[in-house]
């Protein structure tokens, strides 16, 4: 049987957690309710049912069982809500955002990027990226479909609370993608392969600040799954001028919260960037870009504010191999606002 909540598929693009969302609208007792494409019907005590169609007659919802086609039968009080996916509106959706996104994308990573390569120039790195997010964001939209569901009637399951008799996490106001930022503390290092003089040696980044943002949607009530995008840096002056590094991130980052909801992990892999940049008196001398891989790993507390809204505190380690045998590490302390 099928669920209203969003299919695990999507982990394959984070687009669809913006053009393959959930709307929903509430009718009242004396709204008649008429439903002639495929859904799921969701009873008050949880089951799932696929259905072909289902109308309401007096007190009564009646629906078609997909499969053995026979007609079932609920009291109205009987029935949470049902949902429809519309793959078509998923894939156009799709198309568009993920259109949007891969030519905003491929012009920024054209203006980061010194080349001769024609396709490495904006406008060309644009359309390709379009193209190329486009196509990935419409398969994905298709198969994830954009829900439409219909709450029928005010009942609940029943509130679990943890042994601290906080709210268990699956009983607080989700919605079906998430949004969350976070600011950073912490020391980081930078190893250079001995040889090279562009950063000289072995650097330390003691005390460098550092933030993210992440966007995604969720597996099931206790795990989410997102793009991650973050970055750290330092400047650091010295005879021959400042010097300016940063690292970028952009990973797919898995977030698990605890059987009591107050916990959580967090894991991620994704590609980084390095950017070294020599200036003296703002005049840039140097600058060179460095293209890896990173991983990540941190956990910590969640608190949930109300709402939608919850504070999540907590370390993380990470670390990041580079073109040219460089690397980076960093631990760091980390506060962030999540909107779930």
């Amino acid at each position: 049987m099928k669920n209203c909540r969003m299919n695990p598929v999507r982990f394959l693009i984070f687009l669809p957690l913006i053009f393959g969302c959930t709307s929903t609208r509430t009718i009242g007792p004396d709204q008649d309710l008429q439903v002639n494409r495929p859904a799921v019907l969701v009873t008050c005590d949880g089951t799932e049912m696929d259905i072909d169609r289902a109308w309401t007659e007096e007190d009564s919802v009646l629906a078609v069982d997909r499969y053995d086609k026979t007609q079932l039968k609920f009291p109205r009080t009987g029935v949470q809500r049902i949902c429809v996916t519309d793959r078509g509106k998923g894939a156009a959706k799709g198309l568009l955002f993920g259109g949007g996104a891969g030519l905003l994308y491929g012009i920024g990573a054209g203006l980061a990027v010194e080349s001769d390569d024609a396709l490495a120039q904006p406008v060309a790195a644009g359309f390709v990226g379009g193209i190329l997010f486009g196509a990935a964001g419409a398969a994905a939209g298709y198969v994830t479909g954009e829900n439409d569901i219909t709450v029928l009637g005010p009942c609940e399951p029943p509130v679990r609370t943890t042994e601290s008799g906080m709210v268990h996490a699956s009983n607080r106001k989700r919605y079906c993608w998430y949004i969350y930022g976070e600011s950073g503390y912490g020391p980081g290092n930078l190893s250079v392969q001995s040889g090279e003089t562009s950063s000289g040696g072995r650097n330390g980044m003691v005390g460098s600040p550092g933030g993210a943002y992440e966007i995604g949607f969720p597996l099931n009530a206790d795990r989410l799954i997102g793009f991650h995008a973050g970055g750290w840096g330092s400047d650091e002056d010295k005879l021959e001028g400042t010097i300016e590094r940063g690292i970028l991130n952009f990973s797919l980052v898995m977030t698990s919260f605890t059987g009591r909801g107050d916990m959580f992990w967090r894991a991620g892999l994704g590609y980084s960037s390095f950017e070294y940049a020599l200036k003296e008196n703002d005049r840039l001398l140097t600058k060179e870009t460095r293209h890896g891989l990173n991983g990540m790993f941190g956990a910590g507390y969640t608190q949930w504010l109300g709402g939608h809204f919850n504070l999540l505190a907590g370390i993380g380690v990470s670390g990041h191999v580079f073109e040219n045998k460089r690397s980076a590490a960093r631990i760091e302390g980390t506060l962030g606002i999540m909107w779930y």
